[in-house]
């Protein structure tokens, strides 16, 4: 079983005009004041969230990850514009803390055969 890995080119390139929709989209990275902004469209996963919320082939989600001065912490704020679901963008807040230690692989569970 193999896990789909999410690749964000940082080359700031537009999808491919024949790039198909899928469940992590197409993401495009770049660094903006120090920060990395991961920006996602085609994505075809129909649920906004794990209550069942939609979500139209048309969202976008722009990342934002900031580190703290001292290392310590990332933070993560995540903006989804869909006018087919949402009035006005939602934004999301999050962070991890450093812990000492190595950080391991993420080894998420989603089915790319689902698609």
């Amino acid at each position: 079983l193999t896990h789909p890995e999410r690749t964000i080119p940082m080359d700031r390139s537009p999808p491919p005009a024949d790039e198909p929709h899928s469940k992590l989209g197409y993401s495009i990275g770049e660094w903006r004041e120090g920060d990395l902004i991961v920006t996602t469209t085609l994505v075809n996963w129909r649920y906004f969230d794990n209550i069942g919320t939609p979500q139209s082939d048309d969202v976008r989600i722009v990342e934002r990850f900031m580190l703290s001065a001292d290392q310590s912490r990332l933070d993560v704020q995540m903006t989804v514009v869909d006018p087919a679901t949402f009035t006005a963008p939602a934004v999301l807040e999050t962070y991890w803390q450093a812990y000492a230690g190595n950080i391991n692989r993420y080894e998420c569970q989603a089915d790319r055969a689902a698609n």
